[in-house]
């Protein structure tokens, strides 16, 4: 995995480039990995987080909506979340 620089032409792009690269942001800078080869079949534990990432997602959806409890999240999250 490869940070790219601010300076660098390839500073802010994402998504695949031919079958080897995929280009992706976090936390404000653009990362360059391989493209992942392996088809993992999801263990327990996957599913069930799968699971609980889908029963709340109806609740995220709804705070960010609100703009006094999305201001309330806002001001209690750690950077990078």
């Amino acid at each position: 995995m490869a940070k790219v620089d601010k300076a660098s032409m390839l500073n802010g792009i994402r998504g695949k480039f031919g079958k080897d690269m995929v280009f992706r942001e976090s936390n404000g800078q653009t990362i360059a990995s391989n493209i992942s080869s392996k088809k993992v079949k999801p263990t327990e534990k996957r599913l069930l987080q799968r699971a609980k990432f889908k029963a709340i997602s109806p609740l995220a959806k709804e705070i960010i909506a609100d703009p006094v409890k999305r201001a309330r999240y806002e001001a209690a999250r750690k950077p990078g979340q």
